[in-house]
């Protein structure tokens, strides 16, 4: 995972942990406690350098996009499961 994709996901989960403690506080009742958190970690970035995606998560309530529902070819309906595995 890129640290860019990584801190996406630290900065929403933040974000959304700290909303359902305070679901009708302003950023900036909210900024001091996610820059503590944030700092609080050892990070090569700064809070300064993520604060401006911090906020938006905050502001426009940006969740994590939901997970991707995977689907995989069914067998064919002739061929028992084990028979195909064993002979590949």
């Amino acid at each position: 995972m890129r640290h860019d994709a990584h801190h996406h996901v630290i900065l929403a989960e933040m974000a959304r942990a700290v909303r359902i403690g305070q679901p009708d506080a302003d950023w900036h009742e909210v900024e001091p406690a996610l820059r503590e958190i944030w700092e609080h970690a050892p990070r090569a970035v700064t809070w300064s350098a993520v604060r401006s995606e911090a906020a938006r998560h905050w502001r426009f309530g940006e969740a994590l996009p939901p997970c991707a529902v995977v689907s995989f070819p069914s067998r064919p309906p002739s061929t028992p499961p084990l028979a195909q595995e064993s002979a590949a």
